[in-house]
């Protein structure tokens, strides 16, 4: 169902681009205003989809003032947001983010993706999505091809930087350490608070002998807490101890 009303619309957007901001301000705003259109707009799945990811979003860069509140709402919303409707693809975009951002199951993500794709082949958003959900579960060579796939049909993207680097991280994972410096070195020139670009170029830096690159990187990270923020998303076993190994590697030196 959609939202009821036009300042339900200018409300639904206006979290929206907030929540594209990346800080800790734009990012409570957003879960403020998100929060009140579901308060509004009980039966809208919108609604319910975009508290569920600026809660996740909240919770993941460790911005919510109460973390278990954000964490519990992000995922109830995110149950009501496909109760309402699961044939939506903002909707199960936004759904599968959500699981991404809390560290929920990829499976259930990559069902929600494929079920978008089947509705919309060419959704950017929902092919961006999917290849987090690809390289969270392990998949590089299709990560890359929905990555790029979304860079082909939106050129001038708000996420191009982290697109580049989630190529740039399926190259890390295929153990291509040239090219997933030379793609991780410029979303983090693009973006150096995206967490998960600066800790893939991290692991490339260190491979590769570009120490400096590291350390600086390295530093950053955990002088931010987003050192914490990746070990938390990744599920992996082995990502996790590459990262950690890389990091002390790099902060050591």
């Amino acid at each position: 169902m959609p939202l009821k009303s036009r300042s339900s619309y200018e409300l639904y957007w206006r979290a929206d681009a907030l929540f594209r901001k990346l800080d800790e301000t734009s990012s409570n705003e957003a879960v403020t205003i998100a929060r009140e259109l579901v308060h509004t707009n009980p039966e809208s799945a919108w609604a319910y989809a975009m508290s569920a990811f600026c809660n996740a979003t909240a919770y993941a860069n460790g911005w919510a003032a109460d973390p278990a509140l954000a964490h519990d709402l992000a995922l109830a919303h995110y149950q009501n947001a496909l109760r309402l409707d699961h044939d939506n693809v903002q909707v199960l975009g936004y759904a599968a983010g959500t699981l991404v951002a809390v560290g929920g199951s990829m499976q259930i993500a990559d069902k929600l993706i494929e079920r978008a794709l089947t509705l919309l082949p060419d959704h950017s958003s929902t092919l961006f999505w999917g290849g987090w959900v690809d390289l969270i579960s392990g998949r590089p060579e299709r990560a890359r091809e929905r990555l790029a796939r979304g860079l082909e049909i939106t050129p001038v993207w708000a996420v191009r930087a982290y697109a580049i680097g989630g190529i740039g991280l399926s190259y890390l994972l295929e153990g291509q350490m040239d090219k997933a410096y030379e793609l991780l070195f410029e979303a983090y020139v693009q973006d150096p608070d995206y967490p998960f670009s600066a800790a893939g170029l991290c692991i490339a830096a260190v491979a590769r002998g570009e120490r400096e690159t590291a350390r600086e990187v390295g530093r950053r990270l955990i002088a931010t807490g987003k050192d914490v923020q990746v070990l938390r998303m990744l599920q992996n076993p082995v990502h996790r101890a590459l990262f950690s190994h890389a990091l002390t590697g790099a902060t050591g030196a």
